[in-house]
């Protein structure tokens, strides 16, 4: 599941589908401590609750209240919309449980810059265009 804002959630309804297309509307481009690709969870929206749950899991990585309010403020509409995805399992990164290839330490639960992820984080990376020539095809 990728959560999004209402412009992006529109051009994904309006996006032909293609690889390219999908991953540049879907990559957010204000938070990148996973490298280049779209950020994803495993857990659909009835599992977080509410739009606050499912910012603290996608855009902090602080361990009291205070700090995660404070932290994911700025990405209020970052959650408003859900795009479920359906993906090969060879595109998707478990970043807890699988290391980033672009991670300095290349250790699973650290982020690009081998900072440690907070515990209970559920993040997932897709990386459709991951190969070396871009897919031309259309999904």
């Amino acid at each position: 599941f990728h959560y999004t804002h209402r412009l992006a959630f529109e051009a994904v309804q309006l996006s032909e589908s293609c690889p390219e297309s999908l991953q540049r509307t879907l990559t957010h481009p204000r938070y990148g401590a996973f490298g280049e690709g779209i950020y994803a969870t495993a857990k659909a929206p009835d599992e977080y609750g509410n739009q606050w749950a499912v910012l603290v899991n996608s855009f902090s990585n602080k361990e009291d209240e205070a700090s995660q309010n404070q932290e994911v403020q700025d990405f209020a509409e970052c959650a408003a919309y859900c795009v479920p995805l359906l993906v090969q399992r060879s595109l998707a990164i478990e970043v807890m449980q699988e290391p980033l290839p672009e991670a300095s330490n290349s250790k699973a639960g650290l982020d690009a810059k081998g900072r440690r992820i907070r515990a209970d984080r559920d993040i997932w990376v897709i990386r459709l265009l991951q190969e070396a020539k871009p897919r031309s095809a259309c999904i």
